[in-house]
């Protein structure tokens, strides 16, 4: 792998920053907050 290369969890970490703005724009912060606190799985939150 090259010095510069992201990992994976780097790389899911991004996507998750990138997606969080979107799902709250859409389902709003407090249906985001909930699903959140109620049982998210790892798999959800990717």
């Amino acid at each position: 792998m090259a010095p510069n290369t992201p990992t994976r969890p780097e790389l899911q970490q991004a996507l998750y920053d990138i997606g969080m703005p979107i799902r709250r724009k859409v389902l709003g912060n407090s249906y985001v907050d909930n699903s959140l606190a109620n049982g998210s799985t790892e798999f959800s939150k990717a």
